[in-house]
């Protein structure tokens, strides 16, 4: 395949991209750790619209010191690189920390979310079967009388 035939947002044959060039900062420094390529394949059901495979792998990197005294180490940050192959084509997606701090803030808001709505309904269908609370037997006074 000539060069004039390829995408125009594709580097050029040899050139990282931006997945490559952070992969390549962040791999075998001294203060992170990586899990293994965890790869998922998803088939829907009867193979219709077509099979994709999922590989991530999450590194964790150690915060920089701190000038204080004593030293303190800052918090420490994560990323994630996910690879998506579907029928002939291949995605790669660098996920920084501040996009995976996102992502949890909003699946525990929607978690939250859930909850509140799932203990309305169940308070809801008490209240309609007749159920009436009992509050809870009053606790002695401190120092009250012996």
């Amino acid at each position: 395949m000539s060069d004039s035939s390829r995408h125009p947002d594709a580097p050029s044959i040899g050139m990282p991209d931006d997945f490559d060039r952070a992969l390549g900062r962040i791999h075998d420094l001294q203060s992170v750790a990586h899990t293994k390529p965890a790869t998922l394949r998803l088939v829907p059901p009867f193979g219709i619209g077509g099979t994709a495979l999922y590989s991530v792998t999450t590194y964790r990197q150690g915060g920089d010191l701190t000038e204080d005294t004593p030293p303190r180490r800052g918090p420490a940050t994560f990323t994630v690189f996910l690879e998506i192959a579907r029928g002939d084509t291949n995605t790669r997606v660098m996920l920084p920390d501040a996009v995976l701090i996102t992502l949890l803030r909003q699946r525990d808001a929607l978690t939250a979310k859930a909850a509140r709505q799932v203990a309305k309904e169940a308070a809801q269908a008490r209240k309609l079967a007749g159920w009436k609370p009992t509050p809870p037997p009053r606790r002695a006074k401190k120092g009250g009388a012996r």
